[in-house]
């Protein structure tokens, strides 16, 4: 146990003692699948961002896929006595590129669901999906969509909830005045109108955000006019290796204010950063959580999956999504078909992985209609170098509208 700074003196006042990790990884060699295609088995896609702006974050995940699914064929005799294989689709972070993808995992691969997604398309690939009434489930969820449509079925918080958790996050900090710094490039980041609405609510006083490239050469401007109006808390919504470069312009220019990262976004390379305080929201219980939830997870560590691909939330994310349709799939002795994996979601109740997930998950309405909206999320926070959490980590979840 380390000394606690300013985050886990913080998570420690705000939500009881807290437990502090080291950020220290080792990267070794994950296992192959081992397996063929034949017709007998599962076969899930899921799209990923391997290439292009969004790569950085999701690093791992064709890692992670493969690894769940040898330790599943494995370790659990499959689903439902069946091999499971998931193909990986590369998006290229491109909305184009990756309709493109999706039909071919529908028309080609015949998949009879997506899985563990963490993609730049969604909205665009759902008339596909719902016109085979093929299921897509993911634990980031990241459009309204996500609680519109009847094939896509959220498995975490859902927007606009996963935008107002960044504003209370920043409030549990004690922060007084913050302000958000967002990407350029597509009006999803653009969130300032939930931002301005529910800070009064949450008694803080909101700058406004400021939109930059990512490709920008220097963001010692933006820093500058944050520090010079007083802001005390920047929340920023950038890509991974983009807030990094955020941080350390900031601090050549003396200002080293409070950060508000999503998790997804967590670099590794902040761990480096002297002094750096990072508070953050996160999807699933962290993956340095000591939980009993994650004991599933860690199986996968070092013998199926890298520890460098297995440190990440984009990884556990897409493991609890994998976890969820297991489960239904296994408890419902469901069809290895699209339909079945319908028919199970539908059936599921009062699932939440033993706790790997902040909301406990039913009443989907799969297939037929709009989902539940999501609320919850767990707290966690960069520490001057260690990466920190409640020891009594629990849900936190949003009780403000916009």
């Amino acid at each position: 146990m380390g000394t606690l700074s300013r985050v886990g003196r913080w998570l420690r006042g705000r939500y009881g003692s807290v437990a502090v990790v080291t950020g220290a990884a080792v990267l070794l060699t994950a296992c192959g699948n081992g397996m063929g295609q034949n017709a007998d088995d599962i076969v899930i896609g899921l799209v990923a961002s391997e290439t292009g702006a969004l790569a950085a974050t999701a690093k791992g995940l064709p890692e992670l896929a493969q690894g769940w699914a040898s330790w599943v064929n494995q370790t659990q005799g499959g689903i439902n006595g069946r091999h499971v294989k998931v193909i990986v689709a590369d998006d290229g972070s491109s909305a184009a590129t990756g309709i493109s993808r999706v039909r071919r995992l529908v028309n080609k691969d015949r998949v009879i669901a997506l899985v563990g997604n963490f993609s730049s398309v969604s909205d665009g690939a759902e008339p596909i999906l719902a016109q085979r009434k093929i299921p897509s489930m993911t634990a980031i969820p990241n459009t309204p969509k996500w609680t519109q449509s009847p094939v896509f079925i959220p498995l975490s918080r859902t927007p606009p909830n996963s935008v107002i958790a960044k504003a209370m996050t920043a409030e549990a900090s004690g922060a007084k005045k913050w302000a958000g710094l967002i990407c350029a490039e597509s009006p999803a980041c653009d969130v300032t109108n939930v931002w301005s609405t529910v800070s009064p609510k949450l008694g803080l006083d909101y700058f406004g955000s400021i939109k930059v490239a990512a490709g920008a050469p220097s963001y010692a401007a933006q820093c500058l006019a944050f520090k010079q109006a007083g802001v005390d808390y920047v929340q920023l919504g950038l890509p991974m290796m983009v807030t990094t470069r955020v941080i350390r312009d900031c601090q050549q220019q003396g200002y080293q204010p409070k950060y508000g990262i999503d998790t997804l976004a967590w670099d590794p390379a902040l761990l480096s950063i002297p002094g750096l305080q990072v508070f953050g929201d996160s999807y699933t219980l962290p993956w340095f959580a000591d939980h009993p939830a994650l004991d599933e997870y860690k199986k996968l560590e070092n013998t199926y999956v890298s520890q460098e691909s297995w440190r990440r939330f984009t990884s556990i994310a897409s493991f609890a999504a994998l976890e969820v349709f297991r489960k239904a799939m296994t408890q419902a002795d469901a069809e290895p078909t699209a339909a079945g994996v319908l028919a199970a979601m539908a059936a599921l109740h009062d699932e939440n992985l033993g706790g790997l997930l902040p909301n406990t998950l039913g009443g989907f309405n799969a297939g037929k209609g709009p989902q539940p909206a999501l609320n919850c999320y767990f707290a966690a926070g960069i520490d001057d170098g260690e990466y920190v959490i409640p020891d009594d980590i629990r849900p936190l979840c949003v009780d403000v509208t916009v």
